[in-house]
């Protein structure tokens, strides 16, 4: 008996979403039916591929190496497909891309109405997560592209372009004493409470490059938060002072502080897409990173 692709596609949604009757209905095919065809490719493979238990199952070992090759040969597949369909018409049809929510809701706009005057074919489908999330996301195919912040880790088997950078700027609250100065140092930053992101996004580790490229490490960082747009109310309400990319300062004095430059800095945070190595539409993601840098500035 061959292996069909519609099984692993089958299996492929088994193990995503961990349920026999959440898989059938995400494949519109019956549960009977769903169980039939996993059976099926157990025989045709000559071994389990979960272990099933009165109310679950249990991925095998065996089975989970399926999985991840099943999700490679899928995700090569609908590359093959997507590249026929666009030789001849690049950036036409629809575009699964992943945007970091340090850049969504400052850059995407702009860079939206771009590729619409751009390419007005194409239909960006935008999912917003942290960069780990992304990267997971476009490796197992679920993502064409990630707009992000560069570098970064985790882009093993991938290709990266950067298409814009932008420097960071300190925010501080109206009338705090160091807006005296038209630029700051790390040493002014160290000297106050610093607001940063919590752990996991990346725009922290940007931000603390900052101080580290000068050889400070910073002992003053009294407060994690899970926004940029929390970050900035606290800063206006004086509970201390953040580093921001340019891109989110622009409507300080609206949002109730103020921004100043680091003097002396020149870290800046590089923006870029990230795809896998493997993709056939390089070309094309070329050509959108130009709309982007353009978008962008």
């Amino acid at each position: 008996m061959d292996i069909t692709f519609r099984q692993l596609q089958y299996f492929v949604a088994l193990v995503d979403h961990r349920s026999f009757s959440a898989a059938a209905e995400a494949s519109a095919i019956t549960q009977p039916n769903m169980s039939h065809q996993i059976k099926q490719l157990e025989e045709a493979l000559g071994f389990s591929l979960i272990e099933r238990q009165r109310k679950h199952f249990l991925v095998t070992p065996e089975g989970q190496e399926v999985y991840t090759r099943a999700r490679q040969m899928l995700t090569l597949r609908q590359e093959l497909t997507d590249f026929a369909h666009t030789v001849g018409k690049p950036l036409e049809g629809r575009l699964n891309v992943g945007v970091i929510p340090t850049i969504g809701p400052y850059l995407l706009p702009q860079v939206v109405a771009a590729v619409r005057k751009d390419y007005p074919h194409l239909q960006l489908a935008l999912t917003e997560a942290k960069t780990h999330e992304l990267l997971d996301m476009v490796a197992e195919g679920k993502l064409d592209i990630a707009f992000l912040a560069l570098p970064v880790d985790g882009t093993d088997g991938m290709r990266t372009l950067a298409v814009a950078e932008e420097p960071f700027m300190v925010a501080l609250p109206n009338g705090h004493a160091l807006l005296k100065k038209s630029g700051l140092t790390v040493e002014d930053i160290l000297g106050e409470r610093l607001l940063l992101l919590a752990d996991g996004h990346c725009l922290r580790d940007h931000a603390l490059e900052v101080c580290h490229r000068a050889g400070k490490v910073p002992g003053n960082v009294d407060f994690s938060a899970t926004s940029l747009e929390t970050l900035k109310q606290m800063v206006a309400q004086g509970a201390g002072i953040t580093l921001l990319p340019a891109c989110a300062a622009r409507r300080a004095s609206e949002e109730g502080y103020t921004v100043r430059p680091v003097v002396g800095s020149t870290v800046r945070r590089q923006l870029g897409l990230a795809w896998r190595a493997s993709s056939l539409r390089r070309k094309e993601f070329e050509l959108l990173g130009t709309t982007f840098g353009k978008a962008i500035g």
